[in-house]
């Protein structure tokens, strides 16, 4: 907590964006609170991406912080009835993103099918959604096979990979 308040700022610096994971295991080991956006902006943070254990009203709340900070969400949950739920309970269309996952496990990606299904949804409600591309140089050392969004992807070409993300309805790509 002490250290990263200086590499936000030295990414904003450099013009990125801050996007923390929040979870109730991770409020519990820093001794946050997960309603206080307040405490995050200070933080440097810039997107918060909501895991798992929060409700549709905490979403909601969130969506509607004083801060700015933009909400982000598991867009492999995205459904006609839930987006559509969130809006009716007053949730900030404006404040909320979608990202998929990335999977780091052989054959645990999504379909191409599935992709296109959940964007679709998601850019039917006016949002914006974010996926991920594997990097052909730096993987992660547990699994050394790239992090992608769809399985298909993982032994492409990346500058193939980079024009089918966009073809499938992503807006953001993730390395």
């Amino acid at each position: 907590l002490r250290d990263f308040p200086k590499m936000a700022e030295i990414a904003h610096r450099y013009g990125m964006v801050i996007d923390a994971d929040l979870s109730e295991r991770s409020a519990v080991l820093f001794g946050l609170d997960l309603h206080d956006f307040k405490a995050f902006k200070k933080m440097g943070v810039d997107y918060a991406r909501l895991d798992y254990g929060f409700t549709d009203q905490d979403i909601v709340m969130a969506s509607n912080n004083e801060e700015g900070i933009v909400v982000e969400l598991n867009a492999v949950f995205a459904t006609d009835k839930w987006l559509g739920k969130l809006i009716e309970m007053g949730a900030n269309k404006e404040n909320l993103h979608f990202c998929h996952n990335y999977y780091p496990m052989r054959y645990t990606g999504m379909t191409e099918e599935e992709l296109r299904a959940a964007n679709e949804v998601i850019h039917r409600y006016g949002f914006k959604v974010g996926g991920f591309i594997p990097s052909k140089t730096h993987m992660r050392d547990a699994c050394a096979i790239g992090l992608p969004t769809a399985e298909r992807w993982r032994e492409m070409d990346t500058h193939t990979v980079i024009q089918e993300a966009f073809m499938f309805g992503l807006d953001d790509v993730f390395f």
